[in-house]
């Protein structure tokens, strides 16, 4: 029995590709008897040209950009990561990479899972997705931001306060984005994040207003997981700035 395909989009109507026709005919100028003849002459890479035009490379262009985190989230969760689901925002200079978050991955099980590699230091024991509210979830829906993808925090960002970042209208990473990278880089380059900084989750909230936060603990070989009220800053506390769907 074939298997039925999903996520076909319907065809055009007759009518819609009569409107399209239209507007290609329109599109053409007025062209010359030469110019005429040097266009059908060379039939086969003007019908090349409009099929450019009108193909949708953004598919393969979606599934290249997304292929590590494919990667990650069949190998870590067992997740089968469909990049057609996936909205990835227009990139910004200086902002090259991705982080996912998908439906069913939670603060708590992505600490557990990092727990299979390094140890990690929570200040309470209590849920974490209980604790905390987030400005971006998956609750629904894949999503992805784009990040500078240091391996410390966003220096442009050090000695600025929550409160500093919210007037500058500076987007910063959720605590559940922080641990998926945190994974994620540790399993693309066995490397940590945060040994001489750490950061600043203003994307996330405790229930109390306290900002969340996290680092690496290099003496500890340890992932800990904080907080910091709304006016603190240091050279040494940075946010990763994030690039979100609009």
């Amino acid at each position: 029995m074939r298997k039925k395909r999903e996520n076909v989009p319907n065809p055009a109507s007759y009518e819609q590709m009569r409107e399209v026709l239209a507007m290609v005919v329109k599109a053409v100028p007025r062209l010359s008897e030469e110019r005429a003849k040097y266009f059908v002459g060379r039939q086969r890479q003007v019908a090349a040209s409009i099929r450019a035009i009108f193909s949708d490379p953004a598919p393969a262009v979606q599934h290249k950009v997304l292929e590590p985190w494919i990667t990650f989230y069949q190998a870590e969760f067992g997740i089968e990561l469909d990049p057609a689901t996936v909205p990835v925002p227009d990139p910004k200079p200086g902002f090259g990479a991705l982080i996912v978050v998908v439906p069913g991955i939670t603060i708590e099980r992505a600490l557990t899972q990092c727990q299979k590699y390094f140890k990690i230091w929570r200040w309470t024991t209590s849920d974490l997705d209980a604790l905390i509210t987030s400005t971006r979830t998956a609750t629904t829906a894949p999503y992805a931001v784009w990040h500078r993808a240091g391996t410390e925090a966003d220096a442009e960002h050090k000695n600025k306060s929550y409160n500093t970042l919210q007037q500058e209208g500076v987007i910063g990473c959720t605590l559940l984005e922080y641990v998926l990278y945190h994974l994620f880089h540790f399993r693309v380059f066995s490397t940590h994040l945060d040994s001489e900084n750490i950061t600043l989750c203003t994307g996330s909230l405790y229930r109390d207003g306290l900002v969340a936060c996290a680092g690496w603990i290099v003496g500890r070989s340890t992932l800990y997981v904080h907080w910091y009220d709304r006016a603190s800053a240091d050279d040494n506390l940075r946010v990763r700035e994030v690039v979100p769907m609009p």
